[in-house]
């Protein structure tokens, strides 16, 4: 058995399957109680079927059918300040579905009393799997504890997942999605103790290789001769120092316009000074101006913005944000309100099965999710090629540079990974029509996108 987790704090997490099943039966008492809401009989007996599955494996009572290649490791993204997140669980634990009147913060503590989950698999390969397994991490975990308490913890969490995957799987590349790698200082702190430890790496790497992917697109499809600048959004952050740097190198005749808090510019300027750009490129801590003079933006922060309040009565159309925040930078209807188009720094394959498709149809979740099976985030994708090219030594554990992040791209070209569909939030985001103005419930954002503070 894995070293126990601290169940200090107002969340609990260590995993305590007596606490999941009377949990299950408060949810399902409280959905009989209340007016309007679904039979939560049949989403009971898949949830206590998911949990009893968890349990097992982590004790060491079932065996899995193959060992894992690599594994990507992700949050809970279940939020009390945003209802409409948290559906990539649902089909593991379905009565978490707001229909059975579960609130966001019984979901969290159903989360925090389980072992990891495993969420999804891909196509076999060389008598491996990759594996997608939920680290008993819950979104508000960092703002309900002090910052220092919030990392220790979350660190000793993702480590034991760590040991269970090593231990249960045999896994040799383990990818970490979402905030995990800021809040466990690039995975170095979610390394276990013990012998045949798995390679750990952010995944920062093929999010900017596919950034970087994207930019370069939408720079082509641009009018010969026509100036262009690029907006970076929280480039003072873990990643966002690493996309302004990789776009900074790889487009030596562009303009730009970095942005951060008031605070952090000054981070920001000892970047576009390393890589000589100071001529070029302005600093500002006004992500309104980015957003309304910037054709193309990229954003990697962790506070939402209010377009209502930054563009009031701006025209976006033709404007383009690839968003990286966690969560999401915009509220995706003010943005097409606006005519601009959002697109998630998402990876691709192709349809055919193997070893880079998800089966059973898993894409994250509907609505918070990806377009297809096939499609990949890039730190999902990062974890991907390294386990497939046998490259160990090229996983990260720090800020990515330009080379980093072209060996992460040789990779990927080197197993046919390249940019997917433009997409957000499971539909297309089609470059040349103009922008939809369906409505969005809810904040959603791109669920494994990576948090930007160091």
């Amino acid at each position: 058995m894995f070293p126990p987790r601290a169940a200090t704090g107002p969340v609990r997490t260590a995993p305590d399957r007596d606490g999941a099943l009377r949990l299950v039966d408060s949810m399902v008492r409280r959905a009989a109680a209340l007016p309007g809401t679904a039979d939560p009989v049949e989403a009971a007996g898949r949830t206590l079927a998911t949990i009893e599955r968890a349990f097992a494996l982590y004790g060491g009572r079932a065996v899995p059918d193959l060992p894992a290649d690599r594994v990507f490791v992700v949050p809970s993204l279940i939020s009390r300040h945003d209802p409409a997140r948290g559906a990539e669980i649902h089909h593991l634990l379905p009565l978490l579905d707001a229909r059975y009147g579960v609130t966001a913060r019984a979901g969290q503590l159903l989360i925090a009393a389980l072992p990891p989950l495993v969420m999804a698999s891909y196509g076999e390969w060389a008598g491996r799997r990759g594996l997608v397994v939920q680290t008993p991490v819950t979104a508000d975990l960092v703002t309900d504890l002090a910052p220092h308490e919030a990392r220790v913890r979350i660190s000793d969490t993702v480590r034991d997942t760590v040991s269970f995957v090593r231990e249960r799987f045999d896994a040799r590349v383990v990818g970490l999605g979402a905030t995990l790698p800021a809040l466990t200082r690039f995975g170095r702190d979610a390394v276990p103790a013990g012998k045949n430890v798995p390679v750990l790496t952010t995944g920062h790497g093929g999010t900017v290789h596919l950034i970087r992917s994207q930019v370069r697109d939408l720079l082509d499809r641009s009018a010969p001769g026509a100036p262009v600048r690029i907006g970076v959004i929280g480039a003072a952050g873990s990643i966002g120092t690493s996309i302004l740097a990789v776009l900074l190198a790889e487009f030596p005749d562009t303009a730009f316009l970095a942005c951060d808090r008031p605070t952090r510019t000054g981070r920001v300027h000892r970047v576009v000074e390393a890589y000589g750009a100071a001529a070029r490129t302005r600093v500002t801590p006004d992500a309104g101006e980015v957003l309304r003079t910037c054709r193309i933006t990229v954003s990697a922060i962790t506070e939402p913005l209010d377009l209502d309040a930054l563009v009031p009565v701006a025209d976006l159309t033709g404007h383009v944000l690839i968003d990286d925040s966690q969560p999401g930078c915009v509220d995706r209807e003010q943005w097409h309100k606006r005519g601009g188009r959002l697109l998630w720094p998402v990876g691709t394959s192709g349809p055919a099965p193997g070893p880079l498709n998800r089966r059973e149809g898993y894409r994250y979740g509907t609505g918070t999710g990806l377009l297809h099976t096939h499609d990949l985030w890039g730190c999902e994708a990062e974890a991907a090629v390294l386990a497939l090219c046998d490259d160990p030594a090229a996983a990260l554990t720090g800020p990515v540079t330009p080379a980093a992040a072209a060996r992460i791209g040789a990779l990927c070209d080197q197993v046919g990974l390249r940019a997917a569909e433009p997409q957000s939030h499971s539909v297309p985001s089609p470059l040349d029509t103009p922008t939809p103005a369906e409505p969005v419930v809810g904040r959603q954002s791109s669920p494994y996108a990576h948090d930007v503070r160091p």
